[in-house]
């Protein structure tokens, strides 16, 4: 086996995944009948500004009753614009998902 060299050991290991954050609104009927977009805001959307949008910390999770073929199911908790900061850093810093719940529930 000329040339073939062991895989070293940190790209051996699989850590696990943090998840993801995604960014949302919602569509409410007013009592007049118009569609209103929420959460408001004044003029443009921005895509990274935390206070234009609500938030979602997504996660997979190994379930038997998972449809898809690897078995995992999507889960989501909302995230306050004040943490999605901190969320983002956790998952960048690849924070294991229990550890990014207990940030989210934490005061």
């Amino acid at each position: 086996m000329c040339g073939w060299l062991p895989n070293p050991p940190e790209l051996k290991r699989k850590r696990p995944a943090s998840g993801w954050l995604e960014h949302y609104t919602k569509n409410k009927k007013l009592k007049d009948g118009t569609i209103a977009t929420f959460p408001k805001v004044e003029g443009h959307r921005e895509p990274d500004n935390p206070e234009h949008w609500y938030w979602a910390y997504k996660y997979e999770q190994k379930s038997d009753k998972a449809k898809s073929a690897n078995g995992h199911i999507t889960k989501a908790v909302s995230v306050p614009s004040g943490k999605v900061f901190s969320v983002r850093y956790a998952i960048a810093s690849r924070w294991s998902v229990s550890q990014i719940l207990q940030l989210i529930k934490s005061c």
